[in-house]
């Protein structure tokens, strides 16, 4: 009687592990993002980019627009890097560059809004950058991500009108 007690409770521990598991697989990466953060207020957007890794841009309580990095693993996704946050209301025409490492690469994101409307498209470097609207807002993002050191960026915004 004892030993099928134990194998019941050993049964149902494995499968509430099982369970937590899928539970862990299935968030996005704004989920992820708001588990791990309590800033977290709503998603501008998210894309999947090379090498399994996704962007994640998501306003804070504040209105600040921050940036995201998250790698999809075999156990949900593991956050990267949380680049700095930029306010919407900012006038500057300068970005965030943040660097983090993936699989033994050092990659970097730069990151940017535009909210003049006549700029068609933002080059990094001589790098176009991924551009998104972001309609509720009248702005858009424009994101990059690289590979290198970080400290070798000399590169410069071009807009495009």
């Amino acid at each position: 009687m004892k030993k099928a007690k134990s194998q019941f409770l050993i049964l149902m521990v494995t499968i509430a592990c099982v369970l937590y598991i899928c539970k862990l697989n299935n968030r996005t990466p704004f989920e992820t993002m708001q588990y791990y953060s309590n800033d977290v207020a709503e998603l501008l957007f998210e894309e999947p980019t090379d090498g399994n890794l996704e962007v994640v841009f998501y306003l804070d309580d504040n209105g600040n627009i921050w940036c995201s990095i998250l790698r999809k693993q075999l156990l949900g996704y593991h956050i990267l890097r949380i680049s700095g946050a930029i306010s919407p209301k900012s006038t500057s025409t300068t970005g965030i560059t943040s660097s983090f490492q993936s699989h033994q690469k050092i990659l970097w994101v730069n990151w940017r809004i535009v909210t003049d409307s006549t700029v068609q498209a933002v080059a990094f470097g001589e790098s176009k950058m991924n551009m998104t609207k972001i309609t509720p807002y009248g702005y858009r993002i424009c994101w990059l991500i690289g590979e290198g050191p970080i400290e070798t960026l000399d590169e410069v915004y071009t807009e495009i009108k």
